[in-house]
């Protein structure tokens, strides 16, 4: 085959492809999906982060419930980013639900950081001395289950932003999920905690914590999902004692807890078997609880588990997603409180406390 044959073959390969990207574009407008919408929102340690927002579609608006879609991290997963999700955004905005998927710190797009602000509470182990460089945040500086933990800082101030679309009737955050993929979902498991814990999280609706409900922001959390979890944040295996405590609190915030992995996945298989005996009792499908749905004969993990036909894990996603949130149909309201959220507290809750 000759030098130009080759590169013809290249040129129309490349024309097929984007016909295809072309035409799956056209049809998802003709059917009338809205169009996707880039975000910025920044933590409160001095992060920007960077993600897509998908509105509902099927005219949900405000009756659209939210699914946040977290990206692996940790180990082997430092160039992981939002986009890696690919179709999947599409998929559930497509069945009515407004999609969230983001950047976590020092991922994709989300690098920049305040460095007076993010270098006051987390002071570099070595000088500044490329200044650029001051101002960026590199995935590979996440190594350590406190390191990693810090990302939950990232789920609040994405759920900050969510709630001030509610407020504007595009979507309603009083009904969210959590979609964690591999060590993300201890991350998104740690945020949920906090959510609860944290008395300084208290939703002030009245205007004056003396009289303000007592309810916290976590009550807004109706389903988690944790795609191939084993117990592993970083290169820390966690302590059993605190996934012990952690994980039956779901259980006692009427959180629905979905585990998807691969049989065949020897960390998450071990794991999701030893903290079924956590759980009170044998939970019915319509109740609070754990679901566990191994996926039998293979050991893939995360999102090659979630996009691989075969085995069905995307579609039991989707039945666990319209079944805690679609069908209960939670009542829409605007959200007065709780747009100048406090860091996580993570000595607390790392500590066991």
């Amino acid at each position: 085959m000759t030098a130009r044959s080759l590169c013809w073959i290249v040129v129309l390969a490349s024309i097929t492809t984007l016909s295809f990207r072309y035409s799956d574009t056209a049809a998802a407008r003709s059917a009338g999906e809205p169009a996707v919408e880039r975000f910025t929102c920044e933590t409160a340690d001095g992060v920007t982060l960077v993600g897509d927002f998908y509105p509902p579609g099927k005219g949900k608006g405000e009756r659209g419930p939210c699914v946040i879609l977290l990206h692996a991290v940790g180990p082997g997963r430092t160039s992981a980013c939002r986009a890696d999700f690919g179709r999947l955004p599409q998929l559930l905005q497509h069945e009515g639900f407004a999609v969230i998927a983001f950047d976590f710190r020092g991922h994709g797009d989300s690098k920049t950081i305040d460095p007076l602000r993010y270098f006051e509470l987390y002071p570099p182990a070595r000088p500044q001395t490329n200044q650029a460089a001051a101002h960026k945040l590199d995935s590979r500086e996440f190594r350590t289950s406190f390191e990693l933990a810090l990302m939950a800082n990232d789920l609040t101030a994405v759920k900050v932003w969510l709630n001030k679309q509610n407020n504007l009737r595009r979507c309603n955050s009083h009904n969210v999920a959590l979609v964690g993929v591999e060590q993300s979902g201890l991350v998104a498991l740690i945020f949920a905690i906090n959510e609860h814990r944290d008395s300084n999280r208290l939703l002030e609706f009245t205007g004056s914590r003396q009289n303000a409900e007592s309810r916290f922001e976590g009550d807004d959390l109706v389903a988690l999902v944790m795609l191939s979890t084993a117990d592993r944040l970083g290169a820390d295996r966690l302590d059993p004692g605190w996934l012990q405590t952690w994980l039956p609190f779901t259980q006692a915030r009427r959180l629905h807890l979905l585990t998807l992995y691969g049989d065949e996945d020897a960390l998450a298989k071990e794991f999701w078997s030893r903290a079924a005996t956590w759980f009170r009792g044998r939970e019915k499908e319509s109740t609070p609880g754990l679901t566990r749905k191994p996926i039998k004969g293979t050991s893939l993990a995360g999102l090659k588990l979630l996009d691989h036909e075969v085995f069905g894990a995307r579609e039991e996603l989707l039945k666990f997603l319209t079944d805690k949130l679609q069908t209960p149909n939670v009542k829409w309201s605007e959200h007065k409180g709780n747009q100048h959220p406090m860091l996580i507290n993570l000595p607390r809750i790392l500590g066991g406390q």
